[in-house]
């Protein structure tokens, strides 16, 4: 077969299979259901990560890379799906999480060989450094942190998918670039069965909230692959590029999380307790929609993807990257923990923007309030506003066809974005 055939069978395998699965969600307890930090209001199958991971493993078969990546790749990969797919069902701890994702790595580095041997020259031009001893618990944390960013990040419609997508983008070019075209043919397999799961995920005119969610075992399943992928184009005799670069095709995945889990030290928290304090939570709280806040931000992952493949091929000095990465991060932290006030600025604006004479009442934003108490205030004042907003309309509408009458446009006044 050609590699587009290949490509259509993980496309169509994939969409195949959460037709398939998703009325079956139901029996088995793949569901995700709503919560006080959730925003869909209904039980959603959590089947997308079996989904594409069964599309991308029967392409596999037909394009006969089944050897290439079958220890150090679809084994461990197999080993997150399953312990993500039981996780979807009965909630294991973290503490088991992490054993299984330690387990998964093992497979990878000391079975399948790939392991981060080197970091580039990170702080003086032409000063390689070593992982030495250390690699492969290096790869191991760097696979761990990865999964967990991913699996943090998928937190709204289509946003870890699209990222995701993003990150694959970015790791085909420069495999193509580079000539290691098995590991095209794998990232382009990959891409194919994701564009099939967000048929069904993203949010747009026709669709209101996502018909499937990755899971737990989808989100760890893509972070394995990035890491993965990045792994084998940087390091070894073969690598096309520096272990730098793939850094830049995931800089919100791994921003947002060092970011959150600061936070939540620091307010004496569990770094990895959930809650609603994401940047798309910040998106969201500031009004932007689902829909909007996925297209922004996979918009700046793609500026960011592309730099970081244009510091690769115009010889940028890998310390040089690095140090604006760094530099990058710096700024998004500043960012992020001093957006509070602005937002708590915008979040009052939002909740008094409504006249009182339109008879909607004024709700009052907690001062000290944090994102997660506030973002669900100002959703249900959007939702009471359109409400209140359908019911005027059909009042005025009625007036405006008696004779002799005319009434006054409504007004509804408010300073934040919907």
């Amino acid at each position: 077969m050609n590699g587009f055939s290949e490509d259509l069978i993980a496309f169509l395998a994939t969409s195949s299979l959460i037709y398939f699965l998703s009325p079956r969600a139901h029996a088995v307890g793949l569901l995700d259901k709503p919560s006080g930090r959730k925003i869909h209001g209904s039980e959603t199958p959590t089947i997308g990560g079996i989904a594409i991971f069964g599309g991308f493993l029967l392409a596999l078969y037909f394009s006969q890379l089944i050897d290439v990546y079958l220890i150090g790749f679809v084994v461990p990969a197999l080993l997150l799906v399953c312990v993500g797919a039981l996780d979807d069902v009965v909630n294991l701890s973290p503490k088991s999480r992490f054993i299984v994702q330690i387990l998964a790595g093992l497979l990878m580095t000391v079975a399948g060989g790939v392991v981060v041997a080197q970091l580039g020259a990170l702080l003086v031009p032409g000063s390689v450094i070593t992982t030495g001893v250390l690699a492969i618990p290096f790869t191991i944390v760097c696979l761990v942190g990865l999964v967990n960013a991913f699996n943090m990040l998928d937190g709204i419609d289509g946003l870890a998918g699209s990222l995701t997508l993003i990150a694959f983008l970015g790791l085909g070019t420069v495999a193509y670039l580079g000539g290691q075209l098995s590991m095209v043919e794998g990232l382009s397999f990959l891409g194919f069965s994701l564009l099939a799961f967000l048929a069904f995920n993203v949010r747009h005119l026709w669709r209101k909230q996502a018909d499937v969610f990755l899971g737990d075992c989808g989100s760890t399943f893509l972070g394995f692959a990035v890491l993965w992928f990045s792994v084998s184009l940087s390091q070894g005799e073969h690598a096309v590029m520096t272990p730098v670069t793939p850094l830049w095709f995931v800089v919100l995945p791994l921003f947002d999380m060092t970011t959150v889990m600061i936070r939540r030290i620091r307010n004496k928290r569990h770094p990895f307790a959930a809650d609603r304090e994401h940047l798309h939570h910040l998106f969201l709280a500031t009004g932007f929609s689902v829909a909007q806040t996925v297209l922004i931000l996979t918009a700046v992952a793609s500026v960011l993807a592309s730099a970081g493949i244009a510091g690769l091929y115009l010889g940028v000095p890998e310390n040089a990257m690095f140090a604006l990465y760094l530099g990058l991060f710096a700024g998004y932290y500043y960012l992020v923990m001093h957006s509070w006030e602005r937002m708590r600025f915008l979040g009052r604006q939002i909740c008094g923007g409504v006249e009182q004479e339109q008879g909607v009442a004024d709700d009052v934003c907690p001062e000290n309030s944090s994102v997660e108490v506030v973002t669900p205030l100002l959703e249900a004042k959007r939702e009471r506003l359109e409400q209140h907003y359908v019911s005027a309309v059909s009042t005025t509408t009625a007036v405006d066809r008696q004779p002799g009458n005319s009434a006054k446009p409504l007004k509804v006044k408010m300073s934040g974005r919907r």
